[in-house]
Parts: structure tokens; sequence; C-alpha cells
């Protein structure tokens, strides 16, 4: 838990972050366990009306009705209703019942709901920092970590678990990893966000010293991710090897993001920066973001670019072998 004089100097940081940026910090930043029951809002800390009056299951239901999420003007934020807020000051006793309204036959978006509400339980409904998070409540921890079983909530499961990734949650994402029917790609990027050690994906040591000599986009707004890996694997000579299908595939992205290296026309790039940037750690948002359905591995002296089937594959037979790190968990839902 942050501590107040924690909560003071974390501001004093982001003021000159949040300047140098162009940005706004948050205004009205209540202190110290004033941030319980307080949103961040279109750059000020908003608090949240809470219902005290209404039964919890009636409060529930209302996940039901035609609600939004409320803009936070950034994207690492989630705007939790104020019905979630006064779900989320029932505790631990909110938890089964909201576990049971998933269960139930609900429309998605009030199953959503549901989630976030976990979320929000969580958290001890304390909201602090652009990109920290402390989750507490063990019990809405193992209530989220259920949801990984259900492929519709699988991806805001996964997404709400890795802002705050416990060693905890390892054996119970490769357990649903392994007994998903889909290629369960929330879990595996995901996974990048736990700190495992000596994992078959992005072996940075073996491509350090690897660069490319890669041409300028010739348009102004410059060129996808797809223009991107096209390019590095014809200049590339053999070093780089697009698992065959991955492009054609792309549609199943959301938009890519352009990209460009400006002049000279022609320059000199690092390979490891640029997957770095593009698929790995170096992304702004992976705090929060699961990022494209596209990895990296080195195999043989090559770089190979995977799907999401190769990547489940590899964790898996990866998790084979380091089992003995970790319990078993067996998943029920």
């Amino acid at each position: 838990m942050m501590k107040p004089i924690a909560q003071a100097l974390a501001l004093i940081f982001m003021l000159p972050i949040c300047l140098a940026h162009g940005e706004s910090p948050l205004i009205g930043t209540p202190q110290g366990s004033q941030l319980q029951d307080y949103r961040a809002q279109e750059g000020a800390w908003v608090p949240a009306e809470i219902d005290s009056e209404t039964p919890l299951e009636t409060l529930i239901q209302r996940l039901d009705h035609d609600w939004e999420l409320n803009f936070t003007g950034k994207s690492e934020y989630i705007g939790y209703t104020d019905d979630m807020f006064s779900i989320a000051k029932h505790g631990d006793a909110a938890i089964p019942v909201l576990i049971d309204y998933i269960k139930e036959n609900h429309s998605s978006k009030a199953r959503i709901g549901a989630v976030y509400t976990l979320h929000l339980i969580g958290i001890d409904r304390t909201v602090f920092g652009g990109f920290e998070e402390d989750f507490r409540n063990q019990a809405a921890r193992d209530a989220l970590l259920s949801l990984l079983n259900d492929a519709d909530l699988q991806q805001l499961a996964a997404r709400l678990l890795m802002r705050d990734p416990w060693p905890y949650d390892v054996p119970f994402l490769f357990a649903a990893l392994e007994n998903s029917q889909t290629d369960a790609l929330p879990i595996s990027k995901a996974l990048f966000r736990y700190g495992l050690q000596n994992i078959p994906f992005r072996q940075k040591d073996a491509i350090s010293n690897k660069s490319l000599l890669l041409r300028e986009v010739p348009t102004p707004e410059g060129g996808d991710l797809v223009d991107l890996f096209r390019a590095m694997k014809t200049v590339s000579q053999g070093d780089i090897v697009i698992e065959p299908g991955l492009l054609l595939s792309w549609p199943y992205l959301p938009q890519a993001p352009t990209w460009k290296f400006g002049s000279p026309a022609q320059s000199s790039r690092s390979i490891e920066k640029i997957l770095d940037q593009y698929v790995g750690e170096g992304r702004p948002f992976n705090y929060t973001d699961l990022g494209y359905p596209v990895d990296w591995f080195t195999d043989g002296g090559s770089i190979q670019l995977c799907s999401p089937i190769t990547m489940k594959r590899r964790w898996l037979n990866w998790w084979k072998y380091s089992l003995h790190r970790y319990a078993r968990p067996m998943i029920t839902n």
C-alpha cells in the first residue's frame, strides 16, 4: 500500500514529467486515505457518488442497464462508474455475488461491468498514479484468475491482472493457457509482464550487435507495422524469418501504428531497439496494452517473428520444464 509520504513524493515527480510532455497533472489530487473512492476523470480527481442505501443485489442488477465507463482522458486510467464504486464498497461480500452474476445469462456488457467491479474491489477502491497500481484483495484476485477460463472475458481479466502482476498468478495463467481451446493470445501477451526468467522469447543477448540498413517510408504519415516487418525481412538476408501467413492475417490486429525513420533516407537501425519499440517492453503502454498478436524469438542465429498459436505452444513447452519452481493449481469455473 502506498503511504502518504510516497504519494506526495510521487506527485512532486509527476509534475515536471507531465509538464515536459505538455500534459497537465490531475487537478485537486486528494491526500492520503482520501484517495479512496475517487476516480481520475478528464484531468481531475472526481469523488464517486456512493449509493449506501440500495441493497447490494439491486446495485449489481444495474449493470444490466445502459452504463458507460467515465471518460478519463488517459488510457491508463479506468473510469469506473458510481454503481461500480457503490458495489465495491461492500468489499468481500460482493465478490461471490458478482461471480454468480457473471455466470448467469446476462449481456456481455453487464458481465464486463461485473469484472471491472471485481477489479475495483481488488484495489480497494483506490486509484493512484498513471502506471502504478496496488492490488490488495486476494479473494478478488482469485475471482479474476478464475475468469481466464471464460473465452469472452479472458482478455479483460488478463489485462486487469497484469496491471499489478503477482507471482502467485503464474501457475493459474499457464493452467488457463493449457486448457484454452483458442490461441489464448491475451494470456500469452500478459505473461511478459511477470518478469519470468529465461523465457523462450525476446533473447536480446543474441541480437544485441545486429542492425539493419532500412529505407525511410516514402509517405509523410509513414507505414504500418506490416511495412516495417517486410522491410526488415527484405534487407536482413535471411537473418529475420516471418512465420508463413503471419502478415496475411494482419486484419486480426487493431490499427497498427505508423513508423518512419526520418533522414537520411537510409540509416542503420538496431534490430533490438526496433523489436523492443514495436513488440517488446519498449512500447509506451505495455502496462495496460496487450500489444499486437506477434512476438519474436531467436533460433539458430535467425530472428523468428511468430503467430499467437506459436506463442502458445512455446510458452507451454517452456512451462513443462519450469514446473518444479511453481505449484501447479487447478482452476475451477
